[in-house]
């Protein structure tokens, strides 16, 4: 059995519990049972609607210590193999009491301190083992490293999914994330209904924690060139069907990449500059950098939107290097791997 501890909320979006989803789906499909233990009723009803068993702890989420003895006491019931835990808020003393109990990996892309734990994640374009050996240094922490986009966890739609090239954009796909903390839908959307955007057709996807939906949904009315998508069951298909996307540097980037759909990038949270950075110096997507710095950030997404439309070339290119970055079989290589460790046999 895998136990996830994982959360979701407006505060910290919902890349945490969605990637974890995606593992739990694979081992499942390998016939391992997983259970998930979250802080709140909201996204326990999420965990369950997919299946799988869940338990609420009764405390904070960005107060994780003081969960240690409920989640030892879960531990202990159901005996897992491991544990997978996936959140900022994690400290030394909650990885160092949990392993007492059960073997330990960690989904990190901050880097905040040397974990300690049995094995390390990161699945993003920029992670390496030389820079976690650098902060690992002199500990005597035996920690197994499973690192690279190779491993990002995406859902197994993602698997080949290539999109056909056009050569003409006429569709392009808005992605702001499960909470959109800055707004971000509502501004590009009150761009396009007053700048007169009327030769393309955007694609919103509307997250599920997103606060501004009844203005998204009024504006929406008065353009006829605008769909709104929420509780979207085939992304990859939504996806597929778009010539452009716009995205946050989120777990989305590397759903567009499977896809081999251009895009235009930006960073909204301190956990996406690495990977914004990265996307951007090696040529696989645009990024307009961190739009929290940025008052006319939509001017800017706008611009590289149309910088792209008149370069087929260009788009072709990014689209080839998005295809190298993943195969969409992240899923099944990490949860193979960690079978693998755990078994002893690399």
């Amino acid at each position: 059995m895998i136990v996830f501890r994982t959360d979701a909320n407006q505060n910290i979006g919902m890349g945490h519990l969605m990637r974890c989803l995606s593992l739990a789906q694979e081992a499942k499909r390998q016939g391992i049972d997983c259970t998930f233990c979250v802080a709140r009723e909201t996204e326990k009803r999420l965990v369950l609607d997919k299946g799988f068993d869940c338990y609420q702890l009764q405390t904070p989420y960005n107060a994780m210590d003081d969960e240690i003895p409920q989640l030892e006491k879960i531990i202990k019931d159901l005996s897992p193999k491991i544990l997978i835990v996936d959140g900022y808020f994690v400290t030394k003393n909650y990885f160092e009491q949990i392993r007492k109990l059960v073997t330990v990996a960690y989904i990190d892309d901050i880097l905040a301190f040397a974990y300690p734990v049995d094995i390390l994640i990161n699945y993003n374009i920029y992670a390496n083992e030389k820079e976690y050996r650098v902060v690992y240094n002199g500990s005597e922490e035996q920690v197994r490293y499973v690192l690279g986009p190779r491993f990002a966890p995406l859902r197994e739609e993602f698997q080949s999914c290539e999109q056909p090239f056009s050569q003409v954009v006429e569709k392009v796909l808005i992605s702001t994330g499960g909470a959109d903390t800055e707004h971000v839908a509502l501004q590009i959307m009150q761009y396009v209904a007053t700048e007169n955007e009327r030769d393309i057709e955007f694609h919103f996807v509307i997250g599920a924690l997103n606060k501004d939906l009844p203005q998204i949904e009024a504006l929406a009315k008065q353009c006829e060139n605008v769909v709104l998508h929420r509780n979207v069951t085939k992304m990859s298909e939504l996806m597929r069907a778009c010539d452009l996307a716009v995205s946050a540097s989120g777990s989305t980037l590397y759903e567009l990449c499977a896809c081999g759909v251009p895009t235009v990038t930006y960073v909204l949270a301190d956990n996406q500059v690495r990977a914004a950075k990265a996307f951007a110096e090696q040529g696989i997507m645009i990024s307009i950098g961190d739009i929290r710095e940025k008052p006319d950030f939509v001017k800017e997404i706008m611009l590289s939107i149309n910088e792209l439309r008149k370069n087929s070339l260009l788009r072709q290119t990014l689209r080839e290097k998005m295809r190298s970055v993943t195969d969409g079989k992240g899923a099944n290589y990490t949860i193979t791997e960690i079978k693998n460790i755990l078994k002893g046999e690399k």
